[in-house]
Formats: C-alpha cells, sequence, structure tokens
C-alpha cells in the first residue's frame, strides 16, 4: 500500500498549481492515513521515576517528554560524570527488528566523535524499555533562540557552518540525518552547535504518506514521522524519493534562512501548503540593506535551496566552507551579491560560477587574514593538567564521546591500571575502571578498549608483550584475544598488531603482515579511513632512536620523517598529518610531518614530551616526563651511595680487580650519540672515554668496548689508562653488543649479518664465527653473560623471550627454568647464576644452580624512592653475592590536555 499511495501523491504534486493544492487537501483525509496517525496518537505514557536504575545509570530528574518517550538527567557512578538518557518506549517502535536497527544507528553515531553532533556514549534496554545514553547539554534549542529574535548576520553564519561540520563528519560515515529542524539543534553556553537526534529518522522510516495530515504551526516529529519536518525537508523527500546528504543541505538552508529572518523558508498554514511551497515555490529574498555579508549570504541561500539535488552544494564540507570564507571577509561583495539575487532562476552553470568568484574572493580576504595573524603574535596554547599523583602515566585516549579522558597509569609503585576523568572541566577527579591490570592499546570508536594484560618486560626496557584483550569502556570481563602482542590499534571492527615472530617484529592487520623489521616497531596508529598505519620504525633494537613510518594495506612502506635519537608518541591530526614527539636526545618535541614528509615543530622541547591521543576537535593529550636512569652503590653496611653522573647512566660492566665500573650516559648529556665513562665505587669523578655507548670492560679495568650508532659494524676497542684506541670491523649489517671473553682478547659479539636474523659471534680468533641459531642474541641486556671459564655464555632467544646457556664450541644449549619476569643478572659461579625480577619491588636476586635447577636467596633490597621505578637492573655482586651497584629507571610524569596547538 505504501507504494501505491507514495505514488499517487506524486502525480497530485506533479500535477501542476493550479489544481494540486484541493486534491492533496482531500487525499489527506482518506482512511489510511487517518488510522496511522490514530494509532500513532493513541500510544500511552510512560512514567518512569526518579532513582530508577537503568544499567549502571542512575535516574536524577526528568528533562522532558515526547511522543517517542522521556528524557532524563542521570549519573553515570563509573565515570563520574552526568549524562542524559531517553528512555523509549517498546511499543514506540513497534518492533524488536526497530529495536536493533535503532540501536545499529546510536552506535554509529556514537562512532562519529564530532564536537558538533550529540555524543551518544551507550545503548541499551532495561525492563523491554530501549534507552540511550548521550552528553548531557545546557544550553537552548536553536528553536528557542529563533523564538526570541533573529540572529545577527555573523552568528548564524558561525551556527550555520558548525552544524554543516557535523553534517559532513556524518555524511562521511554514510548517515544522513533527514529531519534536520531547530528543535534539532542544541547551542550550548560556551557557543557550540550539536545536533540532536542523528540518524533516528533514518531508523524510523515510514511511507511519506503519513506526513500529510494537518499539524500545528509548531512542528514536532511524531512517532512514525521522521522522513523530514515540514517546512525543512528537501523536495526529494516530499516527492518520495531517496535521499542523501543533499537533502540536509537543503534544511540547512532552511534554517540559516530562519536565523537570519525569524520566519520560515517554507511557510503555509497547513502542511499541505509547506510541502506544496518546498517543491514549487521559492523564499522571500533576504532584506540585505547595510549588511554586506547578508547579501553574501542570500546566493548562498539559493543555493543549498535548489530544488533539484545536483544543482546544490554537493557536500556538506564544501558549504562549511563557504560560509567561513563569508564571514572572514565581506568588503566588496554586496554588488557581487545583488547582482546574484538579480538573476533568479538562473542557470546551474552561472551560479556554481558565481559561487566560485565569491569563494575565491573570500579565500583571498582569508589569506591575507592569516598573513596579518602570522605577523603578530599567535594566541599561545592553553593546558590543563589531568593527573598529579606521583608516578608514570604509561598510556593515554580519548573516548569516544571526547568528553572522557581513558588512561593507564603506576601511581606510588602500585601495578598498571586504567584510570578514567573527566576532559572537559576545571576540577578533575581520576576514577579506576575497575579492569584487570594492564596498560591501555586503543579505543575503538564504538567505545571497546584494547588492552595489553600480563605485560612481560622484553630485554630493552621499551618493550613488553603480553596478551591481547578487548572490553567494552562501560563494562565486563576482557575478552582474550592472542599472545606475545607488543600494542595494537582497532582498524574497523578489526585489530591491527605488533608482535614478534621469528625474531623480527610485524604489523599484522587480519593475519597478513604488512611490514616487518630486525629492530623494532611501535606506536601503532590506524589512519582515521582505514587505508593506512602510522608507527614508529626504530633500527636498533634496544634503542628508542627511530623515524615515523606509513604502510598501506597492501605492504607498501615509506619513511617519512628524520630519524631521532628518542622518538615516542605518535598520532594522527586529521587525516592526512601525523603528530608525534621526538628529539635528538631525551628532551622530545611535538612535532608534525605531513604524507608527502614535510615536517614542522608544534611545540618546542623544553622538557620530554610524550603524544598520547588527538582529538577530532584539535585537543591533545600529552605526557611530560622526567626520566632518569641512575646508579647506587651498595657499601658493606647496607648504605648506599648515588653513583649517577650525568642524567641517564647505564652500567653495563664491572672490574673487581680494579674496582672500575663502565658506564654511559644516554640522555640530554650523553649527546645524540651517547657518551661512555668508568667510574670507582668510592664515588671519585668519572673519567670519560669518547661518544659512543660503552658495553663491557675488562676484566682487570684497562680496555672498554665502545660502539656508535653511527659505525653500525665496527666496534673501539678505548684504553681506561695511557694508550692508544683500536678499531674492530665487523663483516655485520647491525651489531647489538659486545662481551670481553676473560682474558680480554676476544670478544663475543651478538648482531646479524645482512638479510639474516640476530646471532652470536665469536670475534679476535680468525674469522667471524657464528655459535648460536638465528635469533639468539641481546647480550647487552645481560650483565656478565659470559662464564668465569669463557666456556658458556647466557643468552635470550628473541622470538620466544627464553634463555639458555650456549657453548662457545657449538653443542647444545642447556636452558634455563627462568619465570618469564626474570632476567639473568651474571654468573655466581661455574655452575650457577643470578637471577632477578627487572619490574619487581623490592629486588630480590637468587642464585640459580644450573645442574640442580635448585634455587637459594642471594640478595634483597629496595630503592629508599620507589615512585616511577620503572626497573630495577642491572645488578652487580661480588663473590660473595653482596650486591655492590645497581642501576635504575625513574619516570615520572604529568598528564596534560592541551587546546590551540596550530
Amino acid at each position: 500500500m505504501a507504494r501505491v499511495v507514495s505514488r499517487e501523491r506524486n502525480e497530485i504534486i506533479e500535477a501542476g498549481k493550479e489544481n494540486a493544492l484541493p486534491r492533496l487537501l482531500a487525499y489527506a483525509s482518506q482512511g489510511p492515513l487517518r488510522a496511522l496517525r490514530m494509532r500513532a496518537m493513541s500510544l500511552p505514557a510512560m512514567p518512569v521515576p526518579a532513582g530508577t536504575l537503568f544499567g549502571p545509570y542512575e535516574l536524577v530528574a526528568p528533562l522532558g517528554a515526547g511522543g517517542m518517550g522521556e528524557v532524563f538527567r542521570a549519573r553515570d557512578p563509573r565515570l563520574l560524570r552526568d549524562v542524559a538518557i531517553k528512555i523509549l518506549r517498546t511499543d514506540a517502535l513497534h518492533t524488536p527488528e526497530r529495536v536493533r536497527r535503532f540501536e545499529q544507528e546510536a552506535r554509529a553515531v556514537g562512532a562519529l566523535n564530532h564536537p558538533n553532533v550529540l555524543a551518544v556514549f551507550d545503548v541499551g534496554t532495561q525492563d523491554g524499555k530501549p534507552f540511550v545514553v548521550t552528553e548531557l547539554l545546557e544550553g537552548e534549542t536553536l528553536r528557542a533562540r529563533i523564538d526570541r529574535a533573529p540572529f545577527p548576520s555573523r552568528r548564524a553564519v558561525d551556527v550555520a557552518a558548525q552544524i554543516a561540520h557535523g553534517l559532513a563528519a556524518a555524511h562521511e560515515k554514510g548517515i544522513v540525518h533527514r529531519d534536520l529542524k531547530p528543535e534539532n539543534i542544541f547551542l550550548t553556553r560556551d557557543g557550540r552547535a550539536k545536533i540532536l537526534d542523528f540518524g533516528l529518522a533514518k531508523l524510523l522510516e515510514q511511507p511519506v504518506s503519513s506526513q500529510l495530515t494537518a499539524a500545528p504551526a509548531q512542528e514536532r516529529t511524531e512517532p512514525g514521522v521522521v522522513l523530514g519536518t515540514a517546512g525543512y525537508m528537501a523536495p526529494e523527500q516530499v516527492r518520495g524519493e531517496a535521499a542523501d546528504g543533499r537533502a540536509d543541505i537543503f534544511a540547512l538552508g532552511a534554517l540559516l534562512y530562519e536565523m537570519l529572518t525569524g520566519r520560515r523558508a517554507f511557510a503555509g498554514d497547513t502542511r499541505i501548503a509547506i510541502l506544496y511551497g518546498i517543491v514549487h515555490a521559492d523564499p522571500p529574498e533576504l532584506d540585505t540593506s547595510g549588511d554586506p555579508l547578508k547579501a553574501g549570504l542570500d546566493a548562498v541561500l539559493r543555493h543549498c535551496l535548489e530544488k533539484h539535488p545536483e544543482e546544490r552544494f554537493q557536500s556538506a564540507r564544501d558549504l562549511a566552507f563557504q560560509l567561513e570564507q563569508l564571514a572572514a571577509g565581506t568588503s566588496g561583495t554586496s554588488g557581487r551579491m545583488r547582482a546574484v539575487q538579480a538573476q533568479g532562476k538562473t542557470s546551474i552553470a552561472r551560479r556554481l560560477a558565481i559561487v566560485g568568484s565569491v569563494l575565491a574572493l573570500g579565500a583571498g580576504l582569508a589569506a591575507g587574514l592569516a598573513a596579518g595573524t602570522r605577523l603578530g603574535k599567535a594566541p599561545a596554547p592553553r593546558y590543563r593538567q589531568l593527573t598529579f599523583r606521583r608516578g608514570v602515566v604509561r598510556s593515554a585516549r580519548f573516548a569516544p564521546d571526547g568528553q572522557t579522558v581513558v588512561y593507564a597509569a603506576a601511581f606510588n609503585s602500585e601495578p598498571l591500571q586504567l584510570y578514567a576523568t573527566p576532559a572537559n572541566t576545571e576540577g578533575v577527579e581520576s576514577r579506576p575502571l575497575g579492569l584487570p591490570a594492564g596498560d591501555l592499546f586503543s579505543i575503538s570508536p564504538a567505545g571497546e578498549l584494547a588492552l595489553g594484560l600480563r605485560l612481560s618486560p622484553g630485554p630493552s626496557s621499551f618493550v613488553r608483550s603480553g596478551t591481547l584483550a578487548r572490553v567494552p569502556l562501560a563494562g565486563g570481563a576482557p575478552r582474550e584475544l592472542a599472545e606475545h602482542v607488543h600494542e595494537a590499534d582497532w582498524a574497523g571492527d578489526d585489530l591491527a598488531v605488533i608482535r614478534q615472530v621469528e625474531g623480527k617484529y610485524r604489523i599484522e592487520l587480519r593475519s597478513v603482515v604488512l611490514a616487518e623489521t630486525r629492530g623494532w616497531f611501535s606506536h601503532l596508529r590506524v589512519a582515521p579511513r582505514g587505508d593506512r598505519i602510522a608507527f614508529i620504525d626504530h633500527p636498533l633494537y634496544g634503542d628508542d632512536r627511530g623515524a615515523v613510518a606509513l604502510v598501506d594495506l597492501r605492504g607498501n612502506k615509506r619513511t617519512l620523517s628524520t630519524q631521532y635519537t628518542s622518538a615516542q608518541g605518535l598520532a594522527w591530526h586529521g587525516d592526512g598529518e601525523i603528530w608525534f614527539t621526538a628529539g635528538d636526545g631525551i628532551a622530545r618535541a611535538l612535532r608534525e610531518v605531513t604524507d608527502a614528509g614535510r615536517e614542522r615543530v608544534l611545540v618546542p622541547a623544553p622538557a620530554t614530551l610524550s603524544l598520547f591521543d588527538v582529538s577530532r576537535d584539535g585537543r591533545v593529550l600529552l605526557g611530560r616526563e622526567t626520566a632518569r636512569a641512575g646508579l647506587q652503590g651498595r657499601l658493606p653496611d647496607g648504605t648506599e651511595r648515588d653513583l649517577s653522573w650525568l642524567d641517564f647512566s647505564v652500567a653495563t660492566g664491572f672490574s673487581r680487580e680494579s674496582s672500575l665500573f663502565s658506564f654511559f650516559e644516554a640522555g640530554e648529556g650523553g649527546g645524540a650519540l651517547g657518551t661512555s665513562y668508568v667510574r670507582k665505587l668510592d664515588g671519585t669523578p668519572a673519567i670519560k672515554l669518547g661518544a659512543g655507548y660503552a658495553w663491557d670492560l675488562t676484566q682487570d679495568g684497562r680496555t672498554a668496548v665502545l660502539f656508535s650508532p653511527a659505525e653500525p659494524g665496527r666496534l673501539r676497542l678505548v684504553p681506561t689508562r695511557a694508550g692508544d684506541a683500536r678499531t674492530v670491523d665487523l663483516p655485520l649489517e647491525h651489531v647489538t653488543g659486545a662481551r670481553f671473553l676473560p682474558g680480554g682478547d676476544r670478544l663475543v659479539v651478538s648482531g646479524n649479518e645482512k638479510g639474516r636474523g640476530t646471532q652470536l659471534f665469536v670475534s679476535g680468533d680468525g674469522p667471524l664465527r657464528a655459535f648460536t641459531p638465528e635469533g639468539i642474541g641481546s647480550l647487552f641486556y645481560t650483565v656478565a653473560p659470559i662464564s668465569p671459564d669463557g666456556a658458556r655464555v647466557v643468552a635470550q632467544d628473541q622470538a620466544k623471550g627464553t634463555y639458555a646457556v650456549y657453548p662457545l664450541d657449538g653443542g647444545a644449549p642447556v636452558p634455563l627454568a627462568l619465570d618469564a619476569a626474570e632476567r639473568p643478572q651474571g654468573w655466581a659461579d661455574s655452575r650457577s647464576i643470578y637471577v632477578q625480577k627487572p619490574r619487581e619491588l623490592p629486588v630480590r636476586v637468587d642464585r640459580l644452580d644450573l645442574v640442580t635447577g635448585q634455587r637459594t636467596h642471594a640478595a634483597h633490597f629496595s630503592p629508599a624512592d620507589p615512585a616511577g621505578i620503572e626497573q630495577v637492573g642491572p645488578v652487580f655482586l661480588d663473590e660473595t653475592g653482596t650486591v655492590i651497584l645497581y642501576g635504575y629507571v625513574r619516570t615520572l610524569s604529568e598528564l596534560y590536555i592541551a587546546d590551540g596547538i596550530r
């Protein structure tokens, strides 16, 4: 019947002005339409008392009611925020299928996360009553504002441009409103326009015939009347044709006209008269006297209100741009606009040409304005601190609503936990989410968290892996998905991940390997359109130097940025710009790189910055870090001495004969390539050896082996006293560690030949000789890995994360029975080693017998100030098992939200 009704109505409208209106009036009173209207009006009211729980939300007070149900102010106790809940009657949606479609639409709108669209937080059903949870707005509807007085031209343009931006975001997601009207636009107290009820029209689609009955002048969408409201429907909606985003552009033109004049663009005593005017008439011209901006707007309005969709603006984004350009400068436009008005029914080509000329003029004025701004002083970004407890913030993301920040932090030596805090209030209050201890990888547009659980540290302090899990932000038990995952980011309903397989780091999506490296990858972020993945490519395993890279879904990889000494933190700013934090040293600036490789500094680096996220409206989550690697000497009486030198001191070797230890500075003080030193345990000043990283010291303390990242296949043997340095050139693509064998005339080296995985080699007794399979290395992160007799080496299988003892003669390795979080800390004697958990406080060191597997306690201690301690190690012990030196890494950070960064 719907197709017959729609066709008959279309025939009446197309019949012509002379006889259409009487026929439409008669047609509107026919039985089928009257029955539909009476059915809608007969639905009972649905009282819901305050204090009722809907899911986790507690209803506080009613806000209003309508034909579809009631709206309440409610409290979300988990995220400490007030929300609005619209409770819909089950009978208003008629069937379970419509309930399903309603929830589907709400989730789609929730994915928009745009500042000009009402944020949808949650959907659900309680006792058969479907409900939607949205942000709570304070202000008034556009209808209430128009009813007081027309808008000033500039304010009308500003509101219309905001609405156009919100529509553009929705249209790009395939969502068309189709019921845009003043009642569905909300103006907040801070001047922001919000589109309400997005997607509801598409959900509750009924034959347009149900809209041909008379209605009072104050419009209100009734149940089942959702293809549009008379006065704001596009002609194609009135004709019952398919409507796309250009129907919303028509409605926005009608809204803009009403804001400027206080009158409706299409008015009439009955709905039929209004619909007839939409199809056949144009609204009266604007009064442009004395207002050049309004003169320009008239042409824009006419272009929005074209009767045929192909003659309107073809995208809401183009319309928003046009409005902003008109607002940017209007001098000299009034004559041109009056010429447009005089043309009347101009051809589509001529109208587009005129609009183009206005656009060019506006663009030129805007460019001049931008140039003037650059000559003056640009507004400074605004920063607001979100965390205050002493500890480290590991990760942070904006929730899909844009009003909440979720972050993972370890405060006061507590385990890593997930917290939520409001993003848009002056006061801040963080609340634990009650989820298992772990890190936050990503949040999907639908509000689902990707978590890293049971994280274990890798050989490098930068690398951790664990169990990938997903869980709704609203709560629930995490669902575990995969093991040995380092990072993950949402790509639609799938997750792109970084994993280590067979000694190589890989970026995978849907089980397809898109990129891999012998170094490591970090800070994986999928582009907004889902067609590319940005990440930081680190060439050296265990070092955070790196560059921003990009890979598409076909595996085509490109490096975009300069390589920096420290690169950590990355997020997309829009779809064509990547923001990241990097620098040459510990301090990292906020930078931008485009798809074409153009770089610029956004925020200089007075401190170490870490970028966590950028919202759709340009707000930024930044961590400000104070990172320090220090050294503590322990005297026989248990007292400690600070043996740190500069800002990032890392001990690597110890000579019992000379009481010297080798270390390097990897922070700001050490420079771009690091600087190496030796120092005595008595605290006398350090002796500088030169640029590079000292990896070991001979037993007599006379020689150190240094490596420079600038020379990836070369080692330098540097005397600690008088003498000449020597170089050792190795046929390796990268060297990742080196240790002296007893006597100091030979080295065990970890590295890789070109095209092969990491292996252990013996250097100094002829040609370089490998004695382990590929994938075995990481000497650098094991203290004193070589046995006292020089016949065996403790090394790690990088793919599995396990340790074993490897004979230098190539014999079978002996696995070490270590916990996943344990690390070897040197040989106690020829048959036992020390083991320790670097991330566990207090520190416990055990002695592990390699023959029997028996463990005995060797030592325990704890730093006096445990806050921010991320790991303790390496730990050096003497022959009696007494700790004489240990290192630590302490990171203290605060989370900030920044606005106004350009």
